[in-house]
């Protein structure tokens, strides 16, 4: 659990949030109306176990601006075949657009 705390607290340092404003809420009210198709999506391909690369998605900052991103993400799971868990990483990418 530790390293999932850890990724949603850099994922809303970059969007300008403190975590008494995002805990208890659902990631896509931090997503743009125009990324809702994308972020269900997105879902869908995690919980079917399907990698993610470098899947450009942008959220909303605190102050209303948009911060893009890159999303990587995988999945893993037990011997058994059940869900262990999914790893997500987000980088900004402010810089190449």
């Amino acid at each position: 659990m530790r390293n999932r705390s850890v990724t949603w607290y850099i994922f809303f340092t970059l969007c300008h949030y403190f975590v008494d404003e995002y805990v208890g809420r659902h990631y896509s009210e931090f997503s743009s109306d125009e990324q809702m198709d994308l972020m269900s999506e997105m879902v869908k391909a995690i919980h079917w176990g399907k990698k993610i690369k470098e899947l450009p998605v942008c959220f909303i900052r605190k102050n209303g601006g948009i911060v893009p991103l890159l999303l990587d993400t995988n999945v893993s799971y037990s011997k058994d075949g059940s869900f262990h868990h999914t790893r997500c990483y987000f980088r900004d990418d402010t810089g190449r657009r």
